[in-house]
């Protein structure tokens, strides 16, 4: 019986049938972005937070929709200074100020980042950046995930870690034009979690930082095109303002990157605002004419995404609007459960399609519609298209966990694998 299926899914039996394209970007809108590169931090945290929240109100007043802070804007950067400054979140003087301040300017904040103390008792102190929606809701943390260790000979020394404890999550922030990837500073550096962020459906990635002297003008702008370049989404990076009577000398520089790697928008090294327009068409247009998403060969490398788990926003445990491939096929339904078990096996080896990750299982999808099958569109050319009149599922497929069967748009059945 197999052998006589088999004989039916050859290149010459499939009809194609257009399809849409698919895109990994989540529903997004544009906005008017202001990267606030502050400048006269002191020791008088009060004072840093007055002055950080009239320059969140400057930004608003222009129009901007999404404000950001750089890091450490509420006191001064160094190892030394993160345990005298780090509060508890539930009680901080800095959330208090941004929560209220997005509210009364109606915009997003990002509140570039805080020294945080754990409240668990554990004295540990984190780098954190939290963000905040129109109504001054806590939308996000991020604790700096990368800490900032490094030692050039003759030109810096700095090491986070003796004081401060690295994160263990990645963040992205829902906001009512798209969804925001965070980083903070030395986070930038690591591909992994920008290259998430693109492919979970973020539109852009912000990264309050506080580049040196030394590393600034290297790297800053050169790893924002970078990030922006390959993920083709947009790029931000806020820095406090240059204060050389400071022991930190930061870089400056704040800067936005378009979905092409071209810098938008920056700025010297003083005290200012820099705006941004975002529009995700540009995501769009550069996606759509050079389309690394439906390019990638997940059946050569991974997919580092899937590595992560986020909670969907509907709670499902699959999307059923994902988009396929249609194929006409003289294959009936029903099938018997062992015969379709050899065909998924084989369908998974030769067609590496557009599955539906969580945690711990894969759902390789099958929908059998009046005669049509349809089959998970591909990341690359697909096998079937080819061309040649012989079998092309030949090898079986060891590690296939469980299908979903449907059958008029409605779930009938699962049927494991193992």
């Amino acid at each position: 019986m197999f052998s006589a299926l088999t004989k039916t899914l050859t290149a010459s039996s499939f009809c194609r049938v257009p399809f849409r394209s698919m895109s990994v970007l989540a529903p997004c809108s544009p906005f008017k972005l202001a990267l606030v590169q502050l400048g006269n931090v002191t020791k008088d945290m009060h004072a840093n937070l007055a002055h950080a929240r009239t320059m969140i109100l400057v930004a608003a007043s222009q129009g901007a929709n999404v404000v950001v802070l750089p890091e450490c804007f509420n006191s001064p950067y160094g190892t030394s200074y993160f345990p005298e400054y780090a509060e508890p979140l539930s009680t901080s003087a800095s959330v208090k100020m941004l929560s209220e301040t997005a509210k009364e300017a109606n915009v997003y904040v990002i509140g570039g980042s805080i020294p945080e103390l754990d409240e668990d008792g554990s004295k540990r102190v984190y780098n954190t950046l939290t963000a905040y929606n129109p109504s001054g809701t806590m939308i996000g943390v991020h604790r700096k995930v990368h800490l900032f260790n490094i030692d050039v000979p003759g030109k810096i020394c700095f090491k986070e870690s003796d004081t401060l404890t690295g994160g263990d999550s990645l963040t992205h922030i829902d906001t009512r034009y798209g969804k925001i990837g965070v980083g903070i500073c030395y986070d930038i550096r690591f591909p992994e979690m920008a290259i998430i962020a693109a492919r979970k459906g973020c539109m852009a990635m912000i990264y309050p930082g506080a580049f040196n002297m030394t590393t600034g003008p290297l790297h800053w702008e050169l790893l924002q095109r970078t990030r922006a370049l390959d993920n083709q989404f947009f790029v931000a990076a806020c820095s406090p303002a240059r204060d050389l009577e400071a022991s930190y000398h930061a870089w400056g520089h704040s800067t936005v990157v378009n979905p092409s790697g071209a810098v938008v928008a920056t700025c010297e090294e003083h005290e200012t605002i820099v705006y941004a327009h975002i529009d995700p068409e540009e995501i769009n247009t550069i996606r759509t004419n050079i389309p690394l998403y439906d390019q990638r060969r997940f059946d050569v490398y991974g997919d580092v995404a899937e590595s992560v788990g986020f909670k969907p926003a509907n709670n499902a445990r699959i999307r059923l609007n994902t988009p396929f491939e249609f194929f006409k096929t003289n294959i009936s339904f029903p099938h018997c459960i062992n015969t379709l078990k050899c065909l998924f096996h084989h369908l998974m080896n030769s067609i590496l399609g557009h599955c539906v990750h969580d945690r711990k299982f894969l759902f390789p999808c099958l929908l059998f519609r009046q005669g049509t099958l349809l089959l998970p569109l591909s990341h690359h050319r697909h096998p079937l298209q080819r061309g040649g009149g012989g079998g092309v599922l030949q090898v079986l497929h060891p590690t296939v966990f469980f299908c979903i069967l449907f059958f008029k748009e409605e779930v009938l059945c699962w049927i494991a694998l193992c």
